[in-house]
């Protein structure tokens, strides 16, 4: 398992939260499993989101009978807040812009 903090600058007027990690899986299977052994406070809830609404289907039906679970598309989640968050079927191409693209110009 990797897992890794990242440093972040929070602004003024917002509580510190808890560290994020990060979980590389290597299949559905794997994220399916490391999911389901967070340990979560009850009442709270967990967001899965992913980039392509074709992924979040599996995690859809595999976590249907628990209703703190949400799993959305990143269009869905727009605005919603969750206690945790997993991104899944994300890789370093997922948010890959190209600098050389004109519409980014400043």
């Amino acid at each position: 398992m990797l897992f890794r903090s990242f440093e972040v600058e929070i602004p003024d007027g917002v509580a510190d939260g808890p560290a994020v990690a990060s979980h590389r899986a290597i299949d559905v299977v794997e994220t399916l499993e490391y999911i389901t052994s967070l340990t979560r406070i009850p009442g709270s809830s967990l967001g899965i989101i992913a980039f392509d609404p074709a992924t979040i289907g599996t995690y859809r039906d595999y976590f249907a009978a628990d209703p703190s679970i949400h799993c959305l598309t990143m269009r869905q989640a727009q605005g919603v807040e969750f206690d945790v968050v997993c991104l899944v079927d994300m890789s370093d191409r997922t948010f890959a812009v190209d600098q050389d693209d004109p519409a980014l110009a400043a």
